[in-house]
């Protein structure tokens, strides 16, 4: 005969455990849907992350409504001034306005600079003995393939996005130094065999803008990248932010008359009253005739109501 065994069982407190079944025990709170085993605790946290997310999702989506329906009519004025009729099918979307002034680069951050561009330099060559060519190219590499394909011009309409926005997106090179590395410089090296290592330091050199937009990356020209697609590091030829990612898809299914953006700022909500300076519209024709409609101005904010 088996000898009994006494199994402590938790006081039960509240209802069970939403991940392990088990009820929960007086260590754990009224309102808790998780008990405080380790396992549970980690499974909790990853709902809380998500719920979290989801929250912030949701707070955009509310606010990319409200942009969107505050720039709803300055949109098809720009349409109008664009010499399009009513019921011509242009693609538009919204981007953010950032508004940062463009002004020369200071001498410290120039320096900052070529000394980044001089070192990534220096790694690719590193790998290659004096005496030796360059390394051949990766044909059979997929991310090379990947790299050749994103070097090519994308349609000129979209660029209706960035000029509206003015480079959101590229104030992260600030601080990533362009996002050069290595790797970067392997792939011109690949398609430039006969450049040396002074001859790429050259060609990124050239192409720095006299000016550059303020605290973003140095070739954030006035007038977007001044730097050629391919010398570019990859995530700036692969990178498309939603907002561009939507005018895409609008010009998709509205070909052939150009586009039209709203470059609406990010804290307008916090200015509701008619006329508030947080707003950038641009049209482009197919043949890349660009032009900023600077005298439209937001309207007043739209009330829950009204959207």
């Amino acid at each position: 005969m088996q000898p009994h065994v006494h199994v402590h069982r938790p006081a039960v407190f509240g209802n069970v455990c939403q991940a392990c079944g088990l009820s929960l025990t007086e260590e754990d709170t009224a309102s808790a849907e998780f008990c405080s085993r380790q396992t549970c605790v980690t499974q909790r946290r990853v709902k809380e992350a998500g719920e979290a997310a989801r929250r912030v999702e949701q707070r955009f989506e509310t606010y990319i409504k409200i942009s969107e329906t505050r720039t709803r009519g300055v949109i098809e004025q720009a349409k109008r001034e664009a010499g399009h009729s009513e019921d011509t099918p242009v693609a538009s979307a919204i981007a953010p306005y950032i508004g940062l002034p463009c002004d020369y680069l200071p001498p410290e951050r120039k320096a900052e600079f070529q000394n980044h561009v001089r070192s990534v330099i220096s790694d690719s060559f590193a790998e290659t003995h004096a005496d030796e060519g360059p390394p051949a190219p990766p044909e059979k590499d997929p991310d090379y393939a990947e790299r050749l394909a994103d070097e090519e011009p994308e349609l000129r309409v979209l660029d209706a996005a960035c000029i509206a926005c003015q480079g959101d997106c590229c104030l992260h090179g600030r601080n990533t130094q362009a996002f050069l590395e290595k790797e970067t410089i392997d792939y011109v090296r690949w398609q430039n065999p006969e450049m040396n290592a002074e001859d790429i330091f050259d060609l990124y050199m050239s192409h720095l803008p006299e000016r550059s937009i303020v605290n973003s990356c140095v070739y954030h020209g006035n007038a977007g990248c001044t730097l050629m697609r391919s010398v570019r590091a990859n995530i700036c030829n692969s990178y498309q932010c939603r907002f561009r990612s939507n005018l895409i898809k609008e010009y998709a299914e509205n070909p052939g008359n150009g586009t039209v953006v709203a470059g609406i700022a990010q804290d307008h909500v916090s200015a509701p009253e008619a006329g508030a300076p947080y707003l950038r519209v641009v049209s482009m024709s197919e043949a890349g005739e660009v032009r900023v409609h600077t005298h439209l101005e937001l309207p007043e904010l739209p009330t829950p109501n009204n959207m």
